[in-house]
């Protein structure tokens, strides 16, 4: 406790001779040096005062009643009092915290003059209530939200001591009885439809200031300031004649006429309770029904005034209510609601009992908790204008029909809800569409993503009439825990239609806000740069869906299958150089996956947005483009690297095409077992990964294994397709050309096979309709019946017979991939037939295709002419150029040696020439001078060019702009697929 000094009234007097707050500031620094502590609290109110527009005293000042003692506490009340004269236009109010209703906050809020503020001060001191609050406000407070504390005023009465306890709402208690008081009386104030979604949208806004900034701002943008607030006095004087006519009226008869005009859609829920209430009202009542929006509608009103027949009316329920049990069940049930057995049993009388029982039921009641709270005994009664209402939605969406189920679902939690609140969201599902339902539902994820604005964006331009209804839903739907509430947004962020208004709505807002999250995803939440974040928004998103049970869209599945691998893909890729052919090949699978669900999400997205592109699918395929092309650049080199390792280490664990056969012979070792060998010539890894498997699964087959095979150098059919067949790795002699050759025969590939698998083989190859006939023929022959392998070979060339360009070779389509599956298909089937054995399927290629249109620098002509000026070829042989490389005779070695030396200082940027020996083949097929003749010449001589990255040589004077092309060593070139299915 402080022990003040005597001369404590010298401070007093010096306190009254104070004109700013720095001299205060000062007097208390000097006065209190000794008491650090109160010295801090007393500054920092000065300090807080002079800086902020509301300052709350109510942790301050109970901290100065533990140092100081009793009798000072009127002399803290006037340092308090001379700051606040000091400073001016302020206001002190003091009230309750979190009080339960708006009502009772009003009530205990009050705001001081400045002869009570020391009386008051000392008050709060002595008793320091945790549920009190004092403030501090200046002026200029309520002034920066004027437009805001005008309607608090003219709804409620009293403005400023409302938005001040607003203010203090740490807790959102406020702010939720804010809310629901305007959804009270939105049916009779249209300015409440406009402002109800802008307050229910702010409650995502955490910071306090920021929060009123947003509604003063939404409320000026929207022109609600001039609007008129109060409640009809005309409408009130009807209610007031109302209840006193009442009494004059047959209750059951009453009561049936509105369950019936339920059953119309032309009463409600809230109609149904109101009239219950006022039979039972009186008219002094009448503010308060008014404030809880317990009020019949004025068509109700002047129904029953003219009144009905009871028998008519009750037929009417009758017949709805059969209709509801057949569109609800199981969750509605007559036998539970009514007590009886079967449907046959429901009748008029039945009906008019059964009303009459459960409104005897509510014999005492008190009137404060029925205005907030349906009671328990009315709970039968409320969900029998329930099924009424839900009698009517015969063509319900799906979103529609969860929104029903779970409104039946509820049970004793249907009590939580304010019924003026259940009658707005069962008056929507009769009266709007299933479209405007998903946008209302979907809104709600909108908010939680994207906030405040984005969602005031589509209300306004999407839901202008039915505002209230996405307030209503998302109170409804706030448990964000519950499986049924995520269901039931899960289901309107899956509809297509739903997606693109939303979308076309929140384009118009792309220029100045930016998402912040991913939901569906829309295409306006890619309309940002990828950035890291972006894999974590994808991740959160598909979690929704998972935890809701619903399967998400296509899109959000690509869109996190595209990005997945981005991190990793960057982090790599400045290292590639350095990686083992292993690593680059993961790397390589990597980039193929994703830039196969970034073409696919583009297609979707482009149909959900008019064939826009957002930013964020191009700024992907850019990456992808650049992490390919350094992929690209790597491989090259490592390959060459590593060929010579790969060729000779068997334990090295890559497998080339001279290894399918090996792979063969281990699945034939189980003698119950045969094998269909499909070689698609050209058939590149990333369509196969993407397309022929996807293909051949949806035909019945399991994938077993998948890799990735190295094509034999240089990538070309003659050796890599002949390995396949052969098992040579390599051959000894690289063939070129099939024409004749001198001194040297090959056996073709139908003969290269039959000797490794010992003559039990069965050789198919040309087109696929030829395949399919001829296997056919086959299928009951002993060829067939004896063989353990059925080897089939489709060219590319059976590709261009289905009508594709010949550019277009480099790819296959997904119908072609169709048909390759099922000729896969047709042949399992009819082996297994004809031996009765367990059949696998492999699947693989000799070498990739790529269109290749850019021209390379090099000239290969005038560098053949170079090597022929300095005396360095061959004089007996030509050299073999294709496109892709380009295979050189040399006089010697040593001429050889010279020529790489020359091409690797002046060209090793552009093309990488090495010793044909170190590809370990032994002799090359190359053509006689002025001659048709092929000879076998010794690789030890000849040196052979590849071309660096994307380009080939021009090799004719014909511009070929849609030609494929291969035998380089780019990956879609030398990395080819080998995959083993087995039937399900």
């Amino acid at each position: 406790m402080v022990n003040f000094e005597s001369d404590f009234s010298e401070f007093l007097h010096s306190l009254e001779k104070a004109q700013k707050l720095s001299e205060l500031t000062k007097l208390i620094e000097n006065y209190f040096k000794n008491q650090f502590e109160m010295k801090i609290i007393l500054t920092s109110i000065i300090n807080s005062l002079r800086e902020q527009l509301v300052l709350d005293l109510s942790d301050k000042l109970p901290r100065l009643a533990k140092l100081i003692p009793e009798t000072f506490y009127r002399h803290i009340a006037r340092i308090i009092k001379k700051a606040v004269k000091i400073t001016n236009n302020v206001e002190i109010i003091v009230g309750k915290k979190e009080k339960d209703t708006l009502q009772a906050v009003i009530e205990h809020t009050k705001i001081l003059e400045y002869r009570e503020l020391t009386p008051a001060i000392v008050n709060f001191i002595a008793i320091s209530e945790k549920d009190s609050f004092l403030l501090i406000v200046k002026t200029e407070f309520f002034k920066k939200y004027n437009a805001f504390l005008k309607i608090l005023s003219e709804i409620f009465g009293k403005g400023k001591e409302l938005l001040l306890n607003l203010f203090n709402d740490t807790e959102n208690r406020l702010w939720t009885q804010l809310e629901l008081a305007l959804v009270n009386r939105v049916d009779v104030s249209p300015p409440i439809r406009e402002i109800l979604p802008i307050i229910h949208a702010s409650m995502h806004i955490n910071d306090i200031y920021a929060r009123l900034d947003f509604i003063e701002h939404q409320i000026k943008v929207h022109n609600l300031a001039t609007r008129i607030w109060k409640f009809p006095e005309i409408i009130k004087e009807k209610l007031r004649y109302f209840i006193t006519n009442l009494p004059k009226l047959d209750p059951m008869v009453v009561i049936s006429q509105v369950l019936a005009e339920i059953t119309t859609g032309k009463a409600t829920l809230r109609d149904l309770y109101s009239i219950i209430l006022m039979l039972k009202t009186r008219v002094q009542e009448i503010e308060s029904l008014i404030y809880h929006g317990l009020y019949p509608s004025t068509y109700v009103i002047e129904m029953l005034s003219e009144g009905a027949d009871p028998l008519k009316s009750l037929k009417q329920i009758r017949e709805s209510l059969v209709g509801a049990e057949i569109l609800w069940s199981p969750e509605l049930s007559l036998f539970e609601l009514l007590g009886i057995e079967e449907i046959e049993q429901l009748d008029e009388d039945l009906i008019l009992n059964w009303i009459k029982s459960e409104i005897e039921k509510m014999t005492s009641f008190d009137r404060t908790t029925l205005m907030e709270r349906f009671p328990e005994s009315l709970e039968n009664l409320i969900k029998f204008g329930i099924y009424l209402a839900l009698s009517r939605i015969s063509t319900a969406g799906d979103v529609k029909k969860l929104v029903a189920r779970y409104i039946l679902s509820m049970e004793k939690r249907l009590r939580n809800h304010p019924i003026p609140l259940l009658s707005i969201v069962l008056k929507s599902l009769n009266k709007f569409e299933e479209i405007d339902i998903g946008i209302a539902v979907y809104a709600q994820r909108i908010l939680e993503i994207h906030g405040p604005v984005s969602y005031l964006v589509i209300l306004d331009n999407l839901l202008k009439g039915k505002k209230p209804l996405c307030v209503a839903l998302d109170i409804l739907l706030s448990n964000r825990k519950s499986i049924i509430n995520r269901k039931i947004i899960a289901t309107a962020m899956k509809n297509s239609d739903v997606l693109y208004e939303i979308n076309a709505s929140l384009q118009k807002i792309s220029s100045v806000l930016r998402p912040r999250g991913v939901t569906a995803p829309l295409p306006w939440e890619l309309t940002i740069k990828f950035e890291e974040k972006v894999k974590d928004w994808v991740k959160l998103a598909l979690k929704y869906f998972n935890d809701a049970g619903i399967p998400p869209r296509f899109e959000l599945i690509s869109l996190y299958r595209c990005v997945e691998h981005i991190p990793k893909l960057y982090n790599q890729r400045e290292l590639l150089e350095d990686q083992p052919i292993k690593v680059l090949l993961d790397y390589n699978r990597k980039i193929v996956e994703s830039q196969y669900h970034l073409e696919n999400l583009s297609l979707r997205i482009r149909r959900l947005c008019d064939g826009c592109f957002p930013k964020m699918i191009s700024n992907l395929k850019e990456l992808l483009d650049q992490f390919k092309q350094s992929f690209e650049s790597a491989w090259e080199l490592k390959l060459i690297e590593n060929y010579s390792n790969i060729i000779r280490n068997s334990q090295f664990d890559l497998k080339m095409t001279s290894d399918v056969t090996t792979l063969i012979k281990n699945i034939l070792s189980n003698k119950n077992r045969k094998v269909v060998l499909l070689v698609i010539d050209g058939l590149r890894f990333d369509d196969f990964h993407t397309k022929l498997k996807k293909a051949f699964i949806s035909l019945g087959f399991n994938m077993i294994e998948e890799k990735q095979l190295l094509s034999l150098l240089p990538s070309i059919t003659q050796i890599s397709r002949r390995a396949i067949f052969s098992a040579e790795k390599p051959p000894s002699v690289l063939i070129l050309h099939p024409g004749k050759i001198l001194n040297y025969s090959y056996p073709p590939e139908d003969r290269l096979l039959n000797k490794i698998f010992n003559g039990r083989t069965l050789y198919l190859s040309g087109p696929i309709g030829i395949i399919a006939t001829n296997i056919k023929i086959k299928a009951s022959s002993m060829e067939l019946s004896k063989a353990d392998l059925i080897a089939i070979v489709l060219s590319e060339l059976e590709k261009a017979a289905h009508g594709a360009a010949e550019g277009f070779l480099a790819r296959i389509t997904r119908d072609y991939a169709s048909e390759i599956a099922r000729i896969g298909r047709l042949a399992v089937d009819l082996f297994r037939r004809s031996t009765g054995k367990e059949v696998y399927l492999i699947v693989t290629s000799d070498h990739g295709l790529e269109k290749f249109t850019r021209l390379c620098e090099v000239n290969i002509y005038d560098l053949i002419k170079r090597f022929r000026k300095n005396n360095l070829l061959d004089l007996v042989h030509d050299p073999y150029i294709s496109n892709r490389f380009a295979i050189i005779p040399f006089f010697n070695e040593e001429t050889m040696e010279n020529a790489i030396h020359m091409v690797r200082k002046s060209f090793n940027r552009e093309i990488l020439m090495l010793p044909l020996k170190e590809l370990h083949v032994e002799n090359v097929t190359l053509k006689m001078k002025e001659s048709d003749i092929w000879d076998l010449v010794d690789a030890r001589k000849v040196a052979i060019i590849f071309i660096h990255g994307k380009k080939r040589f021009r090799i004719s004077r014909i511009k070929y702009k849609n030609v494929v092309y291969h035998g380089g060593l780019l990956p879609v070139e030398t990395i080819v697929p080998f995959g083993v299915f087995k039937s399900k």
